[in-house]
C-alpha cells in the first residue's frame, strides 16, 4: 500500500521540476538589445494605438466603413472611396481612428500607397505608436524606396518605445523597424548604420526561429553582404519589382 503523504510530496517535486525546466526553455534574453546611438527621443505622449472606431463613431459611420471594405473586396475601388468619404462626412469631424481604420483596410487589399496616405492623416490628428508601426511597415516593406523616406521617421519612433508583438507572428515591432531601417540605410549607402540595424534584426529573429529557418538564413546573407559592401541584393530585388516583404519570403 502506498502511503499518501510521501506520494504527494514526490508528485509535487516532479511537477516543480517540470515547470522549472519549461520556464528556463522559454525565458527571454537577460537584457534588451542596446539602442543605436544617435536615436532621437520620441514624444512621451504617444499612445499604443488610437481608439477603436466602434468606440468613437456612430453605427451609420461604421456601416459606411464596412460597405467600403466590401466594395474593395469586390474590386470596386471607386465605390469604396465614395463609402469611406461618406463615413468621414457622417462623422462630422476629422478622426484619427477612422483614418487609421481605412488605412488598414486599404493595406489589407494591397493598396499600400493609399494606405500610407490615410496613416499619415491619422498621425496628423493624433500621434499613435500603433499607427507609426503600421506606417513604417507599409512604407518600408511594401512600397519600397523612395517610400523609405516616409517610413524611416516612424521606424525610429517605434524603436524608442517598448516592443509590441506583431499580429500573426512571433516577431515584434522592433524587428520590423530594425530590418526596414537596415534596408533603407544600405540603399542610401550608409553601410555602417545598415549593418547595425540588420544585425539587431538578425538577433531578434534568432530568439524565436530555428537557425535553418529561411528568414534567419536570409538575414545572415544580408549581413554578410553589407559587411562586404554589397547592396546589390536589395537593388536587384527592387529592379525586379519585388517589395521587401516579397523578397524576404523568397
Amino acid at each position: 500500500m502506498i502511503r499518501p503523504f510521501p506520494f504527494i510530496v514526490a508528485t509535487a517535486l516532479m511537477v516543480a521540476l517540470v515547470l522549472s525546466s519549461s520556464l528556463s526553455c522559454t525565458e527571454g534574453p537577460a537584457s534588451p538589445l542596446p539602442r543605436l546611438e544617435g536615436a532621437t527621443p520620441a514624444p512621451t505622449h504617444l499612445l499604443l494605438q488610437v481608439p477603436f472606431v466602434s468606440d468613437v463613431a456612430s453605427q451609420d459611420v461604421i456601416d459606411e466603413i464596412d460597405r467600403g471594405r466590401e466594395f474593395l473586396k469586390q474590386g470596386n475601388y471607386g465605390l469604396a472611396e465614395v463609402a469611406f468619404k461618406s463615413a468621414i462626412q457622417r462623422h462630422g469631424e476629422p478622426s484619427a481612428s477612422i483614418e487609421n481604420k481605412i488605412g488598414g483596410i486599404y493595406r489589407r487589399f494591397g493598396e499600400y500607397e493609399i494606405a500610407i496616405e490615410h496613416y499619415r492623416k491619422s498621425l496628423s490628428m493624433s500621434e499613435s505608436l500603433g499607427t507609426h508601426i503600421s506606417l513604417a511597415q507599409t512604407a518600408i516593406f511594401y512600397v519600397a524606396p523612395p517610400a523609405c523616406t516616409l517610413g524611416i521617421e516612424s521606424a525610429q519612433i517605434v524603436l524608442e518605445h517598448p516592443a509590441v508583438p506583431l499580429a500573426g507572428g512571433q516577431l515584434d515591432s522592433h524587428y520590423d523597424a530594425h530590418l526596414g531601417l537596415g534596408i533603407c540605410s544600405s540603399l542610401a549607402g550608409e553601410s555602417s548604420v545598415a549593418l547595425d540595424h540588420l544585425v539587431a534584426a538578425l538577433e531578434l529573429a534568432q530568439l524565436v526561429y530555428h537557425p535553418s529557418t529561411l528568414i534567419v538564413e536570409r538575414l545572415k546573407e544580408d549581413v554578410d553582404a553589407i559587411r562586404r559592401g554589397d547592396v546589390t541584393r536589395w537593388v536587384s530585388a527592387l529592379d525586379k519589382g519585388l517589395s521587401v516583404a516579397e523578397w524576404m519570403e523568397q
